[in-house]
C-alpha cells in the first residue's frame, strides 16, 4: 500500500526540502530530469528515438524537461530538438535554458510576437517519434492558454510516444478531465504518486505511472500527508485456514438474486462465493428461476413471499442481494437490511434500496454493515434519486479530483456505507469509520464483460460471512476479483464470467501464501 497525496502536498516537499534540508534547488530539478529521463529509457529501450523533441514550458517542469533534453545530447546517442512555449522562465528553468543553448542543442520558440504557434511547431511534431512534455507542471492554477491548448492537441494527435514530467501538462487537482490536457503514454512523477491519476475519468490520460525520488529527504516523503491509498494485488493477503475446517464454520452466505430473464446471475453469485472458501450459499428466487450449481441450496419464492429479518438473522452469516434480481422487491430489501447482517448491495438491489431510503421507508441507522457495489451510471442514479444531483455531478468527468473525492466521502458518510465504486479504477469509500479512500488499480478490460460484477458481489459476501472486518473484506474482495481476472487473462485471453470463477479459486488459494 503507497500513499497518494494532492499536488499541494509535492510542492510543500520540495520547499521543505530546500528551507530545511537545504538542498539547492537547482541540484533538485537536474536529478529530477537526470533520474527521470535515465529510468525511462531503461524500461522502454525499444522505443524509436530517432527524432526526440523536448516541450519545456517556462516553469521549473520545463527546467526539468530542459535537464532531460541535456542529458539526452550529453549521451550522444540520439537526435533531440528542444521546442520552448512561453515569453517568462523562471529563474531556474532560465539557468537550464541557457545551459541548452551554450551547448547548441536546436532550440525553437513554439510562438510568434502575436502569440500564435509557428508554423514549425507542427512540422517538429509531425516528424518527431518521442515527445516529452514539460509544458506545464502540477502547480497549474487554471486551464492552459488557448495556444498552449493548439499546441496540446497537436501532441495528442500526433503518434509519437509521449512522456509527461510529474503529470501530463493541462492537468491540476482543481481542473477536471473535460479541459485540454497531454494524452501520456508515460508519466514520470515526483516524490509521491499523485492521487489525480487515479480520477477515473483522467487515468488513461497518465499512461504507465514511474516513480523518480529527485532527492527529496525520506522524512519528508514519510510524513507526507495522504489524500488515499493505492492497494497493490502484492498486497492481497488471506489468513489460511486449518484444514479440518468444514463448511459450516466456512459462512454461510444468503444470496437474493436471479429472475426469468437473468438466471446466470444467481450462478455466478453463488461460484463466486464458494471459490472463495465459502462453506454454505443458500439462494431465494423466483420459482421459475433454477440453479444450475450443484452445491447451491435453492429456496424457490411464490410471488410477494417476504423472508423476515429475525429468519435471516438466525440463519445465515452475510447476504448478498441484487444481482440479476429484477424491480418489486423493497420489501424484501428491507427486511435483509433490519437482519442487521453484513449485506453487499449490488445492481437492481440498489434499485430497492435508493427506492426505501427515499420513501423514509428505511434509515441508515436501521442496518449492519452495508457495502454498495455501483458502477459510476448506477451511483449517479442512486444520487439523483436521493435528490443529491450535486453529489452525482462532481462524479463524473465533469468534477476535478478535489471534488470527486470530497463527494464520494460525502455520499458514502451520508449513507453510512462502504462505497465500492466500479470502473477500470476501483475507489473505496469508507462511510463508516471514514478511513483515508483506497484506490486499486483495474485496467484489465477482459474483466469489463457481463457477469463480472456478479462473481465480485460472491466473493464479498463470502468474506464478510467469513467474519473479516468489512473494510478488510472488501478490499480482499475486490483485490481476489482482480487477480482471478489477471490470472484468466494471462492464460485465455479474453473470457466469459464463468470461466472467470474457475480462477477466483486459484486466486484465493495463492493469497493463503504470505510472501516472505
Amino acid at each position: 500500500m503507497e500513499k497518494l497525496v494532492l499536488c499541494e502536498v509535492t510542492t510543500l516537499i520540495d520547499q521543505k526540502s530546500q528551507q530545511e534540508y537545504r538542498i539547492p534547488a537547482v541540484l533538485l530539478m537536474e536529478h529530477a530530469g537526470i533520474k527521470g529521463w535515465n529510468l525511462f529509457y531503461q524500461e522502454h529501450e525499444e522505443l524509436d528515438y530517432s527524432d526526440i523533441l523536448v516541450i519545456a514550458g517556462g516553469g521549473n517542469n520545463g527546467g526539468d524537461a530542459l535537464v532531460m533534453a541535456k542529458e539526452i545530447f550529453l549521451q550522444q546517442k540520439h537526435n533531440i530538438t528542444v521546442l520552448f512555449v512561453g515569453t517568462k522562465k523562471s529563474q531556474l528553468c532560465q539557468i537550464q535554458y541557457d545551459i541548452c543553448r551554450t551547448l547548441e542543442i536546436p532550440l525553437y520558440d513554439a510562438l510568434n510576437q502575436e502569440g500564435a504557434l509557428k508554423p514549425i511547431v507542427q512540422q517538429l511534431i509531425e516528424k518527431s517519434t518521442l515527445i516529452i512534455d514539460g509544458i506545464a507542471g502540477t502547480g497549474l492554477k487554471g486551464p492552459l492558454r488557448e495556444d498552449v491548448a493548439s499546441l496540446v492537441r497537436l501532441i495528442n494527435e500526433s503518434s509519437a510516444f509521449t512522456l509527461s514530467i510529474d503529470a501530463p501538462s493541462g492537468y491540476s487537482d482543481t481542473l477536471t478531465p473535460r479541459h485540454p490536457h497531454v494524452h501520456s503514454d508515460v508519466t514520470v512523477t515526483m516524490g509521491l504518486k499523485k492521487v489525480g491519476a487515479f480520477h477515473p475519468a483522467y487515468r488513461p490520460s497518465w499512461g504507465k505511472i514511474v516513480q523518480v525520488n529527485p532527492s527529496f529527504p525520506p522524512a519528508l516523503l514519510k510524513k507526507a500527508e495522504a489524500r488515499a491509498h493505492l492497494v497493490h494485488l502484492e498486497d492481497l493477503y488471506i489468513p489460511p485456514i486449518s484444514e479440518t475446517t468444514h463448511k459450516y464454520e466456512r459462512g454461510h452466505v444468503a444470496l437474493f438474486a436471479g429472475s426469468k430473464r437473468y438466471s446466470g446471475a444467481a450462478r455466478l453469485a453463488s461460484e463466486g462465493a464458494f471459490s472463495s472458501r465459502c462453506g454454505l450459499v443458500s439462494l431465494y428466487c423466483d420459482s421459475d428461476v433454477a440453479s444450475q450449481s450443484a452445491s447451491t441450496i435453492v429456496y424457490p419464492l411464490q410471488g410477494g413471499v417476504v423472508i423476515p429479518s429475525e429468519s435471516l438473522a438466525h440463519s445465515y452469516d452475510a447476504i448478498v442481494v441484487g444481482p440479476g434480481w429484477g424491480e418489486g422487491r423493497m420489501a424484501q430489501l428491507i427486511e435483509i437490511v433490519r437482519s442487521k447482517l453484513p449485506v453487499v448491495i449490488d445492481a437492481d438491489g440498489l434499485v430497492a434500496y435508493t427506492q426505501a431510503l427515499s420513501e423514509k421507508r428505511l434509515s441508515k441507522k436501521e442496518g449492519g454493515p452495508i457495502v454498495l457495489t455501483p458502477h459510476p451510471g448506477e451511483l449517479r442514479k442512486m444520487l439523483d434519486a436521493l435528490h443529491l444531483g450535486s453529489v452525482a455531478q462532481e462524479i463524473s468527468s465533469s468534477g476535478s479530483i478535489e471534488s470527486f473525492i470530497e463527494a464520494m466521502e460525502k455520499a458514502a458518510s451520508l449513507l453510512g456505507v462502504i462505497l465500492l465504486f466500479k470502473s477500470s479504477v476501483i475507489w473505496i469509500f469508507d462511510g463508516i469509520t471514514q478511513k483515508k479512500p483506497l484506490v486499486i488499480e483495474g485496467l484489465n478490460n477482459a474483466l469489463g464483460v457481463a457477469g463480472s460484477g456478479d462473481v465480485l458481489s460472491g466473493i464479498l459476501g463470502s468474506l464478510l460471512a467469513q467474519q473479516f472486518e468489512t473494510l478488510s473484506a472488501v478490499t480482499m474482495g475486490v483485490l481476489l476479483h482482480q487477480k482471478a481476472g489477471q490470472l484468466a487473462r494471462k492464460e485465455l485471453g479474453w473470457f466469459d464470467s464463468e470461466m472467470l470463477t474457475r480462477y477466483v479459486g486459484l486466486a484465493t488459494r495463492l493469497a493463503e501464501v504470505k510472501e516472505k
